[in-house]
């Protein structure tokens, strides 16, 4: 079986830097359509087939999404790796550069390969990501001016007809009209494909899970095709718990890891909110651990990763969530 060229990619808005780890070539090319048909002359120049390569690259948001685009139009397979797994597996290392980090990611590809598998993300999936950015961003705006409102009218004789209040009542609405708008693009997007549209349907039928987190679980794990359990898509938002023990001497609670996707962490605690309030069964096991003197945040954690299990069984299933059923996530 012929061995692939594994290139080590580090991206910036102006340039891309590419180490080719078997070649031991390094190429810079700029971030635009005329860098890329430089990259394409020099794969013809060492005879490398675009279906011998394997690119890695860490995520850089949308810095990276052209190229990505130029990779899927060109047959090249692409991985996206988290970049503190890159440096974690580099060691000790001293100084920096575009090059040498190029480098570095080119490595970390040829000793990892069990831990690299191409990544093919739709078009879909990078709308739904920056949407789902916009809306959060209007969402913490409408926020500051609501709590701004709320203060001034609280502690400030103003009157309801002053400058100060109309134009920030006129912003909020904005805001929520905006969202509004954001939300419908996003629904039209999910319901463009009969696979998301589905899941999109079985995903809210969990008690405590509505759209804005059922969309950007689809939008997380690629509509479910990034991660095989629901075990795994826990470590990834940090809320599956490990245990600390060592021997007879070290033996700590058990605890949740500190590097996770915060945003899918949050999201998870407010849909864990929701379920405490309205799914009966949820509302009396987290009244019976804390009757029982268990911590507040920690019985959460345990309905967040309940909602998961819920989550990636229905898909699995492809059947509605039913109360009181047993299901199999794993």
């Amino acid at each position: 079986m012929k061995k692939k060229e594994i290139i080590g990619v580090d991206v910036s808005k102006g340039t891309l830097d590419l180490h080719f780890n078997y070649a031991g070539n390094h190429l810079q090319i700029s971030n635009n359509k005329s860098g890329f048909k430089k990259f394409d002359k020099y794969l013809v120049q060492l005879s490398i087939d675009p279906s011998d390569i394997l690119l890695v690259m860490e995520h850089t948001g949308m810095y990276s999404y052209k190229f990505e685009e130029y990779l899927r139009e060109h047959g090249i397979s692409f991985s996206k790796v988290s970049a503190l797994e890159i440096v974690r597996s580099a060691g000790i290392v001293r100084g920096k550069s575009d090059k040498a980090d190029a480098c570095m990611i080119a490595k970390y590809g040829a000793k990892n390969p069990d831990k690299i598998s191409p990544t093919m993300s739709s078009d879909q999936n990078y709308q739904l990501k920056a949407l789902l950015g916009l809306r959060e961003k209007l969402v913490t705006q409408k926020a500051g001016f609501t709590a701004s409102l709320n203060e001034q009218k609280e502690f400030m004789k103003v009157l309801k007809s002053s400058s100060l209040i109309r134009s920030q009542q006129q912003m909020i609405r904005t805001l929520e009209r905006e969202i509004e708008k954001v939300e419908a693009e996003i629904k039209q997007i999910l319901d463009s494909e009969e696979s998301t549209k589905k899941n999109l349907e079985l995903l809210t039928s969990v008690v405590g899970i509505g759209f804005v987190i059922a969309a950007s679980m689809i939008m997380w794990t690629d509509n479910f095709s990034k991660f095989s359990s629901a075990r795994k898509f826990a470590c990834y938002c940090g809320i599956a718990p490990f245990e600390y023990a060592s021997g007879t001497s070290v033996k700590r609670r058990t605890k949740v890891s500190q590097l996770a996707n915060k945003r899918a962490k949050s999201l998870l605690d407010l849909g864990a909110k929701s379920a405490i309030i309205h799914d009966p069964e949820i509302n009396q096991f987290y009244a019976r651990r804390l009757k029982e003197g268990k911590n507040q945040k920690s019985i959460r954690n345990i309905v967040r990763n309940k909602l998961v299990y819920r989550m990636f069984a229905v898909i699995k299933k492809q059947e509605p969530y039913v109360k009181n059923h047993v299901y199999n996530a794993a």
